[in-house]
């Protein structure tokens, strides 16, 4: 999402934070604090009823009436220039306001709030453990201890709690986040993720994501009461979210990638995209480089499918010389003489080349 230009949103997050129970970064707050002053209004004074009195009582002179004169238009200058400078400033100083987060500022935050979480979200899990999913309320209200009653009639400000936690951790978000702080993989199926999911929960992510998508009437119903939290630093939410992202990439790019044949009878690799990490296409190596390893002539038929027969035909014996599996399965029904005879023939047209 596109990060906010808007000073409001940025008061309403500092809001938010303070509601919430955790600490406002000095930068924070100094920056809204200099935001406020420059949009405050000064005061001007009209001049006439001033000049009017001075003339009653024979002071006004025309020096007096200069200086009078120069006071009120340089504070009604100054006014409109504030008034201007305020519009234009107001971008900058949410640029500085994101990048104070980006610097610092949303870990501070987030670390305020991590006691009050960790404490509801323990909660919820006694809660979860005492509490049946399935069972209908009257009848557990009526079977249940005494402390598995007050996990029950304690549950709802405890969800409250992780929350209003939890929708704040998703502003960094970069899927619905006013201050996005998540580098997003772009060809991946990101509709597919909850920001609340990658900064608060603690399971697979697309299946916690698909989980907020369901109806919450509250209580057991809710997401929170479902799922195993955790308030996740920037850190660990960029690396929850890049998990994700590496099997994305993997399950497009997947494949052969396709190559070409040098003068000499080489086969090469067109060379793939890098992930979004920084990482190679698969942490097994490059897929296609696996399918080679696995089974060579499989790998040179799939890579010199465009490739003519003769060509073709004596890459794809070359790799099966290389191959025992396919070597001794080969040996069958007279079919390795017109082989043999093949890879010659295509060794000796590429010589030629």
């Amino acid at each position: 999402m596109t990060p906010t230009t808007s000073l409001s949103d940025c008061r309403r997050l500092v809001d938010a934070v303070q509601e919430a129970g955790g600490r406002v970064p000095g930068v924070l707050t100094n920056l809204l604090a200099g935001a406020a002053l420059l949009a405050a209004q000064g005061t001007t004074t009209d001049p006439a009823k001033a000049i009017v009195a001075a003339a009653l009582s024979g002071q006004l002179t025309e020096k007096r009436l200069d200086a009078m004169l120069l006071d009120s238009a340089t504070a009604t200058a100054a006014n409109a220039y504030r008034g201007e400078l305020r519009q234009r400033s107001e971008r900058l100083f949410c640029q500085a306001v994101h990048k104070a987060l980006a610097d610092g500022a949303a870990d501070q935050l987030l670390d305020s709030l991590r006691p009050q979480f960790d404490k509801a979200a323990a909660a919820i899990v006694a809660a979860r453990d005492a509490i049946p999913p399935d069972t209908p309320a009257e009848q557990f209200l009526r079977t249940a201890k005494p402390a598995a009653i007050s996990c029950w009639q304690q549950l709802d400000s405890h969800l409250a709690i992780v929350n209003a936690i939890g929708v704040l951790a998703a502003q960094f978000g970069s899927h619905t986040g006013l201050f996005p702080q998540i580098t997003e993989f772009a060809l991946g199926e990101n509709f597919r993720l909850d920001d609340r999911a990658i900064w608060a929960t603690d399971g697979q992510l697309e299946s916690d994501s698909a989980v907020f998508g369901r109806p919450d009437q509250g209580h057991r119903t809710s997401p929170w009461f479902r799922l195993p939290l955790k308030l996740h630093s920037m850190a660990s939410a960029q690396a929850r979210y890049d998990g994700w992202a590496a099997v994305e990439f993997d399950r497009i790019h997947s494949g052969p990638q396709g190559g070409w044949i040098d003068e000499h009878g080489e086969m090469h690799e067109h060379r793939g995209p890098k992930t979004p990490i920084g990482q190679r296409n698969s942490r097994r190596g490059k897929p296609w480089q696996h399918r080679q390893r696995l089974h060579p002539a499989l790998a040179a038929v799939g890579l010199l499918a465009s490739q003519p027969a003769t060509t073709a035909g004596w890459c794809v014996l070359t790799a099966m010389e290389g191959c025992p599996a396919a070597r001794s399965s080969a040996h069958s029904g007279g079919v390795v003489a017109h082989r043999r005879r093949l890879f010659h023939q295509g060794r000796e047209v590429a010589r030629a080349q």
